[in-house]
C-alpha cells in the first residue's frame, strides 16, 4: 500500500466517525465500523507473524520492510500513532544495513510525512 492510499484510507475513517457524530442527535444510529476493526485484528495478526519472524533474524531486512508496511496499515485503520512510531524506529534502523539506501529513505520520508513531520520529511527526501 502507498503513503496515499494510507492517507486516504485514514480520512475514510476520521469522515465515517465524524458523520456519525454528527447525525446521532438526528436519530439515525452510527454505521458498525467491524470492518475497520476486523481490518486491525487481521493487521494486528500479521504484525505478530513478522515481528517473530524479525527476532528470530534481526538481520533481515526483508521482514523488516514488511514489518514497517503493516505498521502503517495498522494506523490507516486503528490510527494508534505508537504504530508510526515503531515504524519510524524500524526505518531509521534499517537505513545502516539496507542494500539500496534511497528506498530506505524514501520509507522514512513517508513515515515522517504522516507524522506532519514535513522538515524532517524533506531532508530524508534529498
Amino acid at each position: 500500500m502507498t503513503h496515499a492510499t494510507h492517507v486516504r484510507l485514514a480520512g475514510m475513517v476520521v469522515a465515517t466517525g465524524l458523520l456519525g457524530v454528527l447525525l446521532w442527535p438526528l436519530g439515525v444510529p452510527p454505521a458498525p465500523v467491524t470492518g475497520t476493526a476486523a481490518d486491525t485484528a487481521v493487521t494486528s495478526r500479521s504484525i505478530a507473524f513478522f515481528e517473530d519472524r524479525l527476532a528470530a533474524d534481526s538481520a533481515n531486512d526483508l521482514v523488516a520492510g514488511r514489518l514497517i508496511q503493516r505498521y502503517q496499515m495498522r494506523f490507516a485503520t486503528g490510527a494508534d500513532l505508537d504504530d508510526l512510531q515503531r515504524a519510524e524506529h524500524l526505518a531509521r534502523r534499517l537505513l545502516a544495513t539496507a542494500p539500496d539506501t534511497g528506498i530506505a529513505l524514501a520509507r522514512l520520508s513517508a513515515i515522517l510525512l504522516t507524522q506532519h513531520r514535513f522538515a524532517e520529511a524533506l531532508e530524508a527526501a534529498r
